[in-house]
């Protein structure tokens, strides 16, 4: 009873979340209502109310979703002892093929996280700890390893990569970069060219 009771929540969960990605993507943020949120996903409106609270409590629901997401896709792509390179390339390709599923919804969602309007939910607030337990114990193996050096700070280590994922999406959405190949190749070579300047030198 509990697990059937379970799944359908889930399945609520998930027809919401669907409905969002589609009028997010076709009608933008704010002019979707829950309302309309309500009849794209088939549930009456209070249901919705049930599972988020506001809009901003939807885009919170996907990146908690973004991180078991990726948390998954590490786990099944790579192990401890693969290199740094091969793990944070892993990551954050992993991010950009989960925010870029849906274009329009993946541009509201980038929106949301590098522009947060006052009062709204930052998603790098809402998984920041999840995140960093993540990233911060690759990075110390890889110091330890001898891949990093070892006065780097992990958080702005973190953030190296981050502006490089950040300059690989925006030029997705340009037209920059045309295909999910190119971000995937050219994200492996920025990483690639900025570790050569975070190793320690022979001296070292």
């Amino acid at each position: 009873m509990c697990k059937t009771r379970e799944q359908k929540k889930a399945k609520t969960r998930k027809a919401i979340l669907e409905a969002a990605v589609h009028l997010f993507g076709k009608k933008g943020f704010d002019n979707t209502s829950i309302d309309q949120l309500a009849k794209e996903a088939g549930i009456g409106k209070g249901t919705v109310y049930t599972y988020f609270k506001t809009k901003s409590d939807i885009l919170k629901a996907f990146c908690e979703d973004e991180l078991d997401y990726v948390h998954k896709i590490l786990a099944n792509k790579t192990n401890p002892d693969s290199s740094f390179l091969e793990q944070i390339h892993t990551i954050f390709f992993a991010e950009f093929q989960y925010i870029t599923r849906n274009k329009e919804f993946g541009r509201i969602l980038m929106r949301e996280i590098l522009f947060p309007r006052e009062g709204s939910i930052k998603c790098e607030d809402i998984g920041e700890d999840d995140y960093f337990t993540m990233l911060f114990p690759i990075i110390q193996r890889a110091k330890d390893s001898g891949e990093l050096r070892e006065d780097l700070t992990p958080l702005y280590v973190a953030g190296h990569f981050y502006a490089l994922f950040i300059l690989l999406v925006s030029s997705w959405y340009s037209g920059r970069v045309e295909t999910t190949e190119e971000v995937q190749d050219g994200m492996y070579e920025l990483f690639e060219q900025t570790l050569v300047g975070l190793r320690p030198t022979k001296s070292q």
